[in-house]
């Protein structure tokens, strides 16, 4: 896997996306206890998966400095564990760049990202200026960090363990 950095942090990032006057979130977004960076880099939150299937119309995030012009990208992903040592993550659609223009900003995502009850949200942080803030709200499965845009396919084994 040359090029990929992976790393699991035992945080979730302040970042989601929810679809208004329904109940689907996708991500989590919790008290700042800290910053992931520099960019380019892409951080997946692992631990809060779409409530439902349906579309987002808009994300959430905190971002360590602003302003930032063409700073950020939101992506979904699938995951998918086929067999019992090996984890698979699908890139599924993104949207932006996003200019940062506040350090807790919201963004429309036009047109709607769809998402699968399956379905993380990924935030990927394109420019050395600022970068994703987390948060407090954290899980066993934490987040996936990978380095620069990622928008590929990627299997690996067993990320959460075999209670999974």
């Amino acid at each position: 896997m040359s090029g990929i950095r992976f790393l699991v942090v035992a945080v979730a990032l302040t970042w989601s996306a929810t679809c208004p006057g329904q109940s689907l979130t996708v991500g989590s977004l919790g008290a700042p206890t800290g910053v992931l960076g520099p960019g380019p880099l892409t951080a997946i939150d692992f631990y809060h998966h779409a409530s439902r299937a349906g579309s987002i119309t808009s994300a959430t995030f905190g971002w360590s400095a602003a302003p930032c012009p063409a700073a950020v990208k939101i992506k979904i992903f699938d995951f998918t564990a086929p067999a019992f040592h090996q984890e698979h993550l699908t890139f599924v659609d993104e949207r932006g760049p996003f200019d940062v223009t506040a350090k807790l900003q919201t963004v429309a995502l036009v047109p709607p990202l769809r998402v699968s009850l399956n379905s993380y949200i990924g935030i990927t942080s394109l420019t050395t200026c600022g970068a994703p803030v987390t948060s407090s709200l954290f899980g066993p499965g934490g987040s996936l960090i990978l380095d620069g845009d990622f928008r590929s396919d990627l299997s690996f084994g067993p990320l959460f363990g075999p209670e999974r």
